[in-house]
Parts: structure tokens; sequence; C-alpha cells
């Protein structure tokens, strides 16, 4: 072997020594965030030069049981061609929502996914009334029962509530106190009121039928002007929504000023009257995320809703590998580095990943 060839042998196996030590004391045994395996197992040094891997944070990311699994993972790989889901995935604010395990949870559902489907609930995400509703304990604690949400996501409120004279009496203490008095739930729920509507009264006849337990509440001119709405007939006419009328809880929420503001505006009126509002509420995950206010604000966030909202990236964020990644802390920081997203679209690096 010539002087220069023994020369050159030296000199590939110190560097090769080198990288191992490198890689060995950065990934030390027993990271629970990284869950390491053997570089040489993981892939080819050709490949990683290709990448250009920058610092230790991102080169453990690089090396973790995670990346190989996004790597792998179909869906997610589908929308990482999309620049625009590439931009999305750097945004603090989809951190945010990720980072929130209650959100998590409720993502996982795939019918809580559907929901975000829909562009009413983007309406009331996006909308400041219906974020200080959602922060409300109280009005959580109502739609955690089914009888009350149903009745309050229900179309028969919704339309009732279009009317001004309603909400305007609604907007009356003293009001609200007699309407949602036993002697009132009693009555609406009575034999005889079922029986008054079932005849085809009207709904003044019918309360006027019975003005032992209606009178005080017919003494307020504004309710007698909303009788004569057909809408608020269809209401009364629900026996779900007669039920609810005596749920303490159900009370407790038309008490709150800020269901009452809300219902004020036509356009959140109906996203909250919606099937992706009844499927979001059912969930009690999601009613807990909801209560987090930096959760809420990202959830505003339009990059957010577009990334949720958008059938191709709500399946690559419905996987298992990739709320599993984004739970991890370290892993959602990388996803700003250019290099995690350059290896994360590298074909080479994903036929060897799939190969091992």
């Amino acid at each position: 072997m010539t002087s220069n060839k023994a020369i050159t042998m030296i000199l590939v196996v110190v560097l090769a020594l080198g990288v191992v030590a490198y890689f060995g004391m950065n990934n030390p045994p027993g990271d629970d965030v990284t869950g390491t395996v053997a570089p040489a197992e993981r892939y080819r040094t050709d490949v990683t030069e290709e990448i250009q891997l920058g610092d230790e944070s991102i080169q453990e990311v690089l090396q973790s049981d995670l990346f190989a699994k996004l790597v792998n993972d179909e869906a997610f790989q589908e929308a990482m061609r999309s620049e625009a889901f590439s931009m999305a995935l750097r945004e603090n604010a989809l951190h945010e929502a990720f980072a929130n395990e209650r959100f998590r949870a409720a993502w996982s559902d795939m019918a809580v996914r559907e929901a975000f489907a829909s562009a009413d609930l983007r309406l009331a995400a996006n909308h400041e009334a219906f974020g200080a509703l959602a922060a409300n304990e109280a009005y959580r604690g109502a739609m955690s029962e089914a009888l009350v949400r149903e009745a309050l996501t229900s179309k028969e409120w919704a339309r009732a509530m279009a009317n001004e004279n309603l909400r305007t009496t609604f907007d009356n203490k003293a009001f609200r106190q007699e309407f949602f008095s036993q002697r009132v739930a009693d009555a609406l729920r009575s034999s005889q009121f079922e029986q008054a509507m079932a005849s085809g009264m009207s709904l003044h006849e019918a309360f006027a039928a019975n003005l032992d337990a209606f009178g005080a509440i017919m003494s307020f001119e504004q309710f007698n002007l909303a009788l004569t709405d057909n809408r608020l007939r269809e209401a009364f006419a629900s026996n779900r929504l007669r039920e609810a009328f005596a749920h303490e809880r159900f009370g407790a929420v038309m008490n709150l000023d800020a269901y009452r503001n809300a219902l004020a505006m036509e356009a959140l009126r109906n996203s909250m009257s919606s099937m992706a509002m009844r499927e979001m509420w059912s969930h009690g995950a999601m009613r807990e995320a909801l209560a987090n206010e930096r959760f809420r604000l990202s959830l505003s966030n339009k990059a957010v809703l577009d990334m949720l909202t958008n059938e191709r990236y709500r399946m690559a964020f419905g996987s298992d590998a990739v709320l599993e990644a984004l739970a991890n802390e370290r892993f959602r920081m990388s996803l700003r580095s250019n290099r995690l997203h350059e290896a994360l679209r590298n074909e080479a690096l994903r036929e060897n990943l799939g190969a091992r």
C-alpha cells in the first residue's frame, strides 16, 4: 500500500470513529424523549449527510422512534407534500393546541375530528362571545348533561331564540325567576299542556288555559308578543325542550349574560345549534380543553383552523403517530426547524427507515 493510500485510509477510520463517538455522546441510554436506536440501524450516513444535520436537539429528534413513525405514516407523508401544511406545522398556535392533553384525547375521536369540517364551528371558534361562553364553568357543566345539551343545541331552540322579544324577555331577571320556577316547570310537563299543544291551540291559548301556573310570566308584555311567533310554538311543542326547561342547569345557562349575548347574534346562534357543536360539546375532554384560555386562543388562529378543517390534514393529525409526536414538547419545538421538514420529506431516508 502506498503511503498516500495509507494516510487516506487512516483519515477515513478516524472520521468514522468520530461520527460514532459524537452520536454516542449525544444520545445517552434511557433518554425517554428521543426513544433512540443505534444510528447505524436507523439510517445510512450518506442519507443523513444529505439533510445537513444541525444542532443537538434536531439530531436527537431525527434519531427518535417518533421520527421513524412519522416518516412511515402515509397520511402524514401525503400531507407533507403540501407547502401550506409544512408552514402550518411551524405555527405556535398549533403547538399550543396539541400541547393540551385533553384536546389530544378529544381529537383522537373520529366524531370530534369530523365536527371540525363544519363552517359553523369555524365561525364560532373565531367569535369572542363563544370564547367567553366556552370559558364559563356553569355552561360547560350544563353541556355535560345530555338532555340540556341536546335542548340548547336544538334547531327548535335556536329558532325560538331568533325572536327578539323572547331574548329581551329572558334578559329580565324577574322573568327568568318566574319562568324557571317549579310551578311553571310542572305545568309545562303536565298532560294538560301537552294536550293543549296537540289540539292545535295557539301558544298564547295554551298558556292562557292555565293562568294559575302561567299567569306571572304572561304578565310580561314582550313575552306575550313572543307567543305569537310560530317558531316559539315549535319549541314548546317539543317534549325534549319542555323537559329541559325543568332542569336546573338549563335555567343556570339562561341566567348567564355570556349565553344571552351569544344568542343575540344570528350567525353565532346558528353555529351553536349545529351538529358540529353537538358533537364537540358531547365530548368531555373537548369541554375541558375549551376551559383553557390558551387553547381557545390557539383554536381561533386561522392557520390552525385551516389545518383542522381540511379533510386531508385532519386525516394526518388523526393518526396515533402524529398525536404521539405532538404530545412531545421537544418534537413540537423541532417542528420549527427547516432541517426537520427536509428530513421528513426525504425520500431516500423514508425508504431506508421503511426497510429496516
